[in-house]
This record gives structure tokens, C-alpha cells and sequence, in this order.
């Protein structure tokens, strides 16, 4: 889910926006017949000798936008057993499948972008697809980071003075989220600050469920929530090597297949795998079962 959002700044004039929409048709149609379009596979393959081809800077290569895919797919597929899990209350059937749901939301539309966008005038035409990704994307976190809070709350003991913190801790994740989301809808859609604040929601997951007693199901829990990390920071960390920048060089410095499978493949690939841990995990031990007495037996 990588998108050049300068590009939405770029071609925001009227004029512009004209000529994006006059050019969406004729793009797409010219390259409808080709599986795999902006990335000129012809010229990676035949060893990037001379000139590089016009519009090779959009990433619609099947490994990102099939794994953008999978996500959507494994979010339906982990929500819908929290939700009909008879051992989970309110919260569970709320917070959890938000979270799957949401994100799978976020990322199938990212997949659909990805696939769909031949040209980076395009951008303009598909902005409010843009803000509904990154929105989608932000909620689902945000119902993660309430669920973690929670997980918190039922896992300390009645007489713990943080016992009192749930509702203070709730805000303090509804606050940032409602901020980001009015900046993607009213400011424009910035993947940076999506990515941020999803990196910052989930180290915070992560020693949320390191310490809340859970035993063997949070552990794993938490083996989950780290591949969804790595997976967010290896995203930038690759792109100098795997991006869009490196297409006129035949991708020779990056350790991965690209650009059948790049960075953003890699991204939503560790993101999948996270993703159904913690749709297991999630559906095993729901928040209502979080007490002292049944954490014995899960340990």
C-alpha cells in the first residue's frame, strides 16, 4: 500500500484533473491486455540497456496488489470466527472483526489502486479511493490499539490503581486516530502518517501483550504483532533498493525478486502472515476470558 501522494498535489488544478480523467480511459485501455503494465518487464528482462521506457513508476506488479488481496481475504476469514465465538462478549465481537475487517477494507481497496492505476496523472481521478484505504486502515488499528487496552484492563488485578485508567487510556488512542483521520480527509491522503501512527499502535501492542499474563496464546499473540511491525518498517526501509526509483536499473541492488515481488509485496506479505496469527490468537482467547483464574490453564 504505497502510493506517491505528492502526485495528488501535483495534478489537483481543474485543468489537470481533466486531463487526468481524459487519460484514464486511454491508458487503460492500451494496456488492458498485459497482466503486469507500468514496470516494463520487457526491459528489466532483456538486461535495462538503453533508454528507460516512459511510465515505469507506478507499482501495479501482481505480487503487491494479489498480497494487498490476501489481506482482505484473511480479514474476513479472521473476523468472522471472533464474531460468532460464543465464549466472546460485546467487546470481542466489536473491537475484534473492526480490526480484521477494517484493515482488510483498507487494503483491498489499496490492491484495487495498485491493479487499476496506469498512470501517475491517474492519482487525481481515484483521490477519495485514496483517503478510504488510509481512513480504513487508521480505524482498524485504532480498534486494535482499544482492544490491547482492554487485554490490559482485564488482565490486572482488581486492587491494581491502573485498574482506573481504561477510560483515560481509551482516549488517549481515540484522540490521535480522529486527528489523522480528519488530516487524511480534509488535508489530503498521506501514507506517512498512516504508517507512523500504525508502527506506534503496534510497539505498543506488542508490550501490552507481553505483560498481560496470558501465557502460551499471548506469546504467540505477540509473535504476530511482530511480523506486522517488520513488516511496516521494511517497507521504507527497502524502497531506496526495491522501489519505484530503481526500475531503470533493473532493480540489481535489491535482495528481493522484483519487480515480481518487491518491497510492498514483502509489506503486505508479513502483514498477511501477522494478520492471521493474530486472527487465530484473537478467536482462542477472546477478552472476556482474561481472568486470573483461567490464565492457569492456557499457561
Amino acid at each position: 500500500m504505497e502510493y506517491p501522494v505528492a502526485i495528488l498535489a501535483q495534478v489537483s488544478s481543474p485543468v489537470q484533473k481533466k486531463q487526468a480523467s481524459a487519460l484514464h480511459p486511454k491508458v487503460c485501455s492500451a494496456m488492458a491486455d498485459k497482466l503486469l503494465t507500468l514496470y516494463d518487464y520487457d526491459y528489466v528482462e532483456g538486461g535495462c540497456i538503453g533508454t528507460p521506457p516512459d511510465g515505469t513508476a507506478t507499482d501495479d506488479s501482481f505480487g503487491t496488489y494479489a498480497t494487498n488481496y490476501l489481506i482482505l481475504a484473511i480479514g474476513v476469514a479472521a473476523a468472522l470466527p471472533i464474531f460468532f465465538n460464543p465464549r466472546a462478549g460485546t467487546l470481542s465481537k466489536i473491537l475484534g472483526p473492526s480490526f480484521f475487517l477494517l484493515n482488510g477494507l483498507g487494503y483491498g481497496v489499496a490492491g484495487y489502486l495498485h491493479q487499476v492505476i496506469h498512470h501517475t496523472a491517474e492519482f487525481a481521478v481515484y483521490a477519495l479511493w485514496f483517503k478510504t484505504s488510509y481512513v480504513a486502515a487508521v480505524l482498524g488499528v485504532l480498534a486494535f490499539h482499544m482492544y490491547s487496552n482492554y487485554a490490559h484492563h482485564f488482565s490486572i488485578p482488581e486492587t491494581d490503581c491502573c485498574k482506573a485508567c481504561l477510560p483515560y487510556l481509551n482516549g488517549f488512542a481515540i484522540v490521535p486516530a480522529v486527528i489523522i483521520v480528519a488530516m487524511q480527509v480534509f488535508v489530503g491522503a498521506k501514507l506517512l502518517q498512516v504508517g507512523v501512527y500504525s508502527v506506534v499502535v503496534m510497539i505498543y501492542a506488542l508490550f501490552t501483550f507481553l505483560r498481560a499474563g496470558g501465557g502460551a496464546i499471548d506469546r504467540v499473540t505477540v509473535v504476530g504483532i511482530v511480523l506486522i511491525i517488520v513488516g511496516y518498517l521494511a517497507q521504507p526501509v527497502l524502497d531506496p533498493i526495491c522501489g519505484d526509483s530503481q526500475s531503470a536499473d533493473c532493480f540489481s541492488q535489491c535482495p528481493l525478486p522484483a519487480p515480481y515481488f518487491n518491497h510492498n509485496a514483502m509489506f503486505h506479505l508479513l502483514f498477511a502472515i501477522g494478520l492471521a496469527v493474530l486472527g487465530v490468537t484473537l478467536s482462542l482467547h477472546p477478552l472476556e476470558t482474561r481472568c486470573a483464574q483461567q490464565f492457569e490453564a492456557l499457561v
